[in-house]
């Protein structure tokens, strides 16, 4: 680099300081880049240069590991599934969410492959959690957008369960987003509009479940309640939420109501939490 610089340096003349300034930035990247001549034929620098042939890298071994998985067999398929499915379960459960997202996510690469129904209506669990994690993570737009395709697939096999589920996850996105933009009182009202909708969907369908996932009666009650309280609760803080935006003595009363109704059941199911 002194080399360079001072042969430059010397050999233009005072008037031109500022030309050869720039020229002798130039010689010192192109010199010290290993891709001799790119530097100029595109402007790059060293550092983006590196970004983008770790880009194409990743690209190169995720086709690659798409063309290994479609030639494996099914019982493989279901090994992987399980196996991604139990480490991913385990992290959820330490509230290890970062990792756990990479298992789920390997788990759902896994389960697009397969054509089985069955597995196709396991994969509902899977994008439940992946919601679950990014909701957990803050990451709030791509928690909904695994959400979204929750809710799609318990549409398509008309799993009233997993609607209400869908319907209640969204909309405590919405409403845990509204928090974060609160200093926007349009867009907050706009979550909060959402959230209610969603969470209301949630109670309505909670209200008229009469089987959930092939469980047992007392099995079913218990959850059915829990689903109710949940609800219940969440609809209580979003019109909590909107209140601090449009005082109403509606919204008062109503938060009010579903906050007892939620309390009644916590304590008749010995939830202390």
């Amino acid at each position: 680099k002194n080399s360079i610089r001072t042969t430059n340096t010397n050999t233009t003349s005072s008037t031109n300081s500022t030309s050869s300034s720039s020229v002798v930035q130039k010689v010192a990247l192109y010199d010290m880049d290993t891709d001799l001549g790119s530097y100029w034929q595109v402007g790059k620098s060293r550092k983006e240069q590196r970004k983008e042939e770790q880009t194409k890298k990743e690209k190169l071994k995720l086709k690659k590991q798409k063309k290994s998985k479609k030639n494996l067999s099914k019982q493989d398929m279901w090994n992987k599934i399980n196996q991604n499915h139990k480490k991913a379960n385990t992290y959820y459960i330490d509230q290890d969410y970062t990792n756990a997202l990479e298992y789920y996510m390997e788990e759902l690469h896994y389960l697009k492959l397969v054509t089985d129904n069955k597995l196709i209506y396991n994969s509902m669990v899977t994008l439940q959690h992946i919601g679950e994690c990014h909701f957990q993570l803050s990451n709030m737009e791509a928690a909904l957008t695994y959400q979204i395709q929750h809710y799609k697939l318990a549409l398509q096999f008309n799993s009233l369960a997993d609607k209400q589920r869908a319907y209640y996850t969204i909309g405590r996105t919405y409403l845990e987003n509204s928090y974060h933009i609160i200093n926007h009182a349009d867009k907050m009202k706009k979550n909060l509009t959402l959230a209610l909708k969603y969470l209301h969907k949630a109670l309505t369908v909670a209200e008229s479940l009469t089987s959930i996932d092939n469980k047992n009666t007392e099995d079913v009650l218990k959850e059915k309640q829990l689903m109710i309280q949940t609800s219940c609760q969440e609809l209580g803080m979003a019109l909590l939420a909107k209140i601090s935006i449009e005082l109403s003595h509606e919204s008062q009363t109503l938060a009010l109501t579903y906050f007892d109704r939620a309390l009644s059941l916590a304590v008749n199911n010995n939830d202390l939490y």
